[in-house]
């Protein structure tokens, strides 16, 4: 008989958005209680969901004892990778402050915390294929830079506090409840602008390689390791093979049967020209089969094309 997984009480911090409503669904199935915070959750929010920002402390903090949770993950950002230098100084005052007190908070109250960091971002142009956990960060954007800070202060937290915390960096999701339309996410934006109709704007030559997950296998690992316990480590998750965008996109026509468009802009000074992520690490700790990229925009557009 195998043993049972401990069920835990999770509070997932900007757990609205895409990777969060599909943590949510996938830790509930496994039968753990979800709470959600966040400031876009609904006026009148749902059982287990509280309309609260980071920059409200106190409400945050006593949701805590409230209902015994045992841990915290962190996916909150207001800043993208392509985000303009302005947006750095909001990051720090609705993102980074708080958090660094959240981390303090979670110490004291013997709460995990789980940091979704930026395997995408924070390495920089690491100079080898794949990149280990151990690569020295040197992030381009200060996206990554704000993910490196957040990683640091749970590390010093955890020498002068005694924090248990978890650091995941995800490499590039994609998959169910992904925005077709947003500012980032290069796997959905193309399948919508290729169901749309709409040319795709590609930035450089399109030969920029990167290492593409659906989302719902982020989740599976996610999961894994929280059930496992593991704490005061740093775990890349990626499927482990790179592609082009050029080839991206060329899967994303194939798949949807759709001629997709392309707009060429100048390449930008923060885009990491190939990065693909070492998971050896990820693989001695869990089960990792992560499913290959056709297969998983072959299930992304199945659902899309289901949709009313």
């Amino acid at each position: 008989m195998s043993e049972a997984r401990p069920l835990r009480r999770i509070l997932l911090v900007g757990g609205s958005g895409f990777i969060g409503r599909n943590l949510r669904e996938a830790l509930v199935r496994r039968g753990h209680r979800v709470l959600v915070a966040d400031p876009s959750v609904a006026e009148s929010p749902a059982q287990d969901e509280y309309r609260l920002a980071l920059t409200e402390r106190a409400a945050l903090e006593q949701l805590l004892p409230c209902h015994n949770i045992d841990t915290l993950v962190h996916l909150a950002s207001v800043l993208l990778p392509s985000s303009p230098a302005g947006q750095f100084e909001r990051e720090v005052a609705e993102v980074l402050s708080p958090s660094f007190a959240l981390m303090e908070a979670c110490a004291r109250a013997s709460v995990r915390f789980v940091l979704f960091s930026s395997g995408g971002t924070v390495y920089g142009d690491p100079g080898c294929d794949p990149v280990p956990e151990s690569q020295p960060l040197a992030p381009k954007s200060r996206y990554g830079l704000a993910k490196l800070m957040l990683e640091e202060h749970a590390r010093m937290c955890q020498r002068l506090l005694g924090l248990e915390y978890l650091v995941v960096r995800p490499s590039n999701p994609y998959g169910r409840h992904q925005r077709l339309d947003g500012a980032q996410g290069l796997v959905a934006v193309a399948m919508g602008r290729a169901l749309s109709g709409v040319p795709l704007e590609l930035w450089g030559d399109g030969e920029g390689v990167r290492d593409y997950l659906d989302v719902q296998d982020l989740c599976h690992a996610v999961a894994a390791l929280l059930e496992g316990g593991t704490t005061d480590t740093v775990f890349n998750i990626g499927s482990g093979i790179g592609h082009s965008v050029n080839e991206v996109i060329e899967l994303v026509r194939q798949v949807s049967g759709r001629d997709l468009q392309v707009l060429r802009r100048p390449a930008r000074a923060t885009d990491v020209r190939r990065i693909v992520l070492d998971t050896a690490a990820l693989r001695a700790a869990i089960e990792w089969r992560p499913r290959p990229l056709r297969e998983g925009l072959q299930q992304f557009h199945r659902e899309l094309t289901a949709r009313p």
